[in-house]
């Protein structure tokens, strides 16, 4: 019972800073309008049209997920270790095990509350996108008013309250967008959400997921810099380690060892697989959330390690 408190009380810490971190509140918001304008470029194709607008969605779904997880990670990892106020809690009656099990499920959890408004965005927008020559105008203003509802709430309630404006603007705004979502489906047919691509937007998710339990040792070792540059080098290196490790030792199970610890971001892109087959099966997606797991589970076990050894250099220092 007292470990879970301490994983607890360190998560619900973990997800407050991550979320009232300003620059993670801009990306928040700049994420939905750049996506309200990747969703209104017209495409060449009108009978590709929906499918043009997956890819360009989804694919900046992963690009700002990833960054809102390197972001969120130095907020919350990096700089309290730089700081050293991992060390000051590391010297209360806390292991290093239950620290980053408690960071990482924060972050879990903020990035899960950060993806959440990227979902809604996503299937809002399919409805306002979906007639290749005309723009549902009356839902995108809908979706304007909901994206910037959650700040001019957090501002007033600053304002009269003086309560933190980033942390209630990052709560607000996925409550804003749901609603907003929920007065729209009345005034139009269901059939123009695009709800086949769920699928694909949740296995975005566990990417982003694996990307962030593959980033946790590098924000426990080193400063903001190195982060930075190690996040970018895990994001292009999941972007073509299939192809690379096909080409180097090809199809076996050795290779498959090498890529089950690896950022693969190939295997959970299923757009292919919706536009053929017009669904996937859960058995695929269930063994792409259980290699997530591995990651996470891999990676966080290497992160402890390191932080056990810098804090026993540390004491006999």
């Amino acid at each position: 019972m007292h470990l879970q408190r301490q994983i607890k009380s360190v998560a619900f810490n973990s997800v407050k800073n991550a979320a009232a971190d300003p620059l993670c509140l801009v990306l928040q918001i700049s994420s939905l309008l750049i996506l309200a304008a990747l969703a209104n470029i017209p495409s060449t194709s009108p009978n590709e049209h929906v499918r043009f607008i997956r890819d360009q969605s989804l694919s900046f779904m992963l690009i700002a997920g990833c960054l809102g997880a390197l972001f969120a990670s130095i907020k919350t990892v990096t700089d309290d270790f730089q700081r050293g106020a991992g060390d000051i809690m590391m010297s209360r009656p806390i292991s290093p095990s239950t620290l980053l099990v408690g960071k990482f499920l924060g972050l879990f959890l903020s990035q899960g509350l950060f993806y959440i408004s990227l979902a809604i965005a996503y299937l809002f927008l399919s409805e306002i996108a979906a007639d290749d020559h005309d723009l549902m105008f009356g839902g995108l203003a809908l979706y304007v008013i909901s994206v910037i509802a959650g700040p001019i709430f957090a501002a007033i309630r600053q304002a009269f309250f003086n309560k933190s404006f980033p942390l209630c603007a990052a709560l607000a705004t996925p409550i804003c967008m749901a609603l907003g979502l929920l007065i729209r489906l009345p005034f139009t047919e269901l059939k123009y959400f695009d709800f086949i691509g769920l699928p694909a937007v949740l296995m975005v998710f566990l990417a982003i997921i694996a990307f962030l339990g593959i980033l946790l040792p590098v924000a426990v070792r080193f400063d903001t810099p190195i982060v930075l540059s190690f996040g970018a080098l895990i994001f292009f290196l999941g972007l073509f380690s299939n192809y690379a490790v096909a080409t180097l030792i090809g199809n076996n199970t050795f290779s498959t060892l090498i890529l089950s610890i690896l950022p693969n971001w190939q295997s959970y892109w299923i757009l292919d697989q919706i536009a053929l087959n017009g669904s996937v099966s859960s058995s695929y997606m269930l063994s792409c959330a259980l290699q997530s797991l591995l990651l996470c589970g891999l990676y966080l076990c290497l992160a402890i390690t390191i932080l056990e050894k810098r804090e026993l250099n540390g004491n006999i220092s």
